[in-house]
């Protein structure tokens, strides 16, 4: 098959989930009231900033603290952008995210990434969230392909299920090397 376009997705696979790993640290799970706020954030039913003082709220946490962690927490994987610059020019690069538009823009820039992507797309910015199929066709129609020419990557299994129900190639995300060495494989 050749492929013309991969899609990533950010958090967990091109930078760190801060969210994720301040649940992590705190003893707390994403289910429940912290799932519903990611949630309705995600679909663009919230701000960021109130995100980020119901997440204080439920978890009896100073508001600063918790911003200050999801500000922190926010490394990118030197291997996975290596990665994205040796695609660009020989393939359509998308970047899809469940997030806040303006928050993810925000970490696009402040690690000078954005021009690595030739189309990102935030849930927020759509109205619904992975692993909702109006979501990938979206992101199917923004890059010009057809979903068996398209690659997504993802760190959540579900939503790479999600893409391969719609037969989109879906590539479960673990780690960069591993990342890589699936794509030799299918010759990309």
């Amino acid at each position: 098959m050749a492929y013309k376009a991969l899609v990533f997705d950010y958090f967990g696979v091109v930078q760190l989930d801060a969210f994720q790993i301040w649940l992590a640290q705190n003893g707390f799970k994403r289910e429940g009231g912290f799932a519903q706020a990611a949630q309705l954030l995600n679909e663009g039913k919230t701000t960021m900033a109130s995100f980020v003082q119901d997440i204080a709220s439920l978890a009896g946490r100073p508001l600063a603290e918790v911003q200050t962690a999801l500000e922190t927490n926010d490394a990118v994987d030197p291997k996975v952008v290596a990665l994205l610059h040796e695609l660009q020019g020989r393939y359509r690069v998308g970047l899809l995210s469940n997030a806040n538009g303006e928050f993810l823009r925000r970490q696009l820039s402040s690690h000078s990434l954005a021009l690595l992507f030739d189309v990102v797309m935030a849930s927020s910015e759509i109205g619904v969230a992975k692993p909702d199929p109006a979501l990938f066709r979206a992101m199917l129609a923004q890059l010009g392909t057809q979903p068996e020419e398209t690659i997504y990557i993802d760190d959540n299994q579900a939503y790479v299920g999600a893409a391969n129900a719609l037969g989109i190639v879906g590539v479960l995300y673990t780690n960069a090397d591993a990342l890589r060495a699936e794509l030799v494989a299918r010759k990309v």
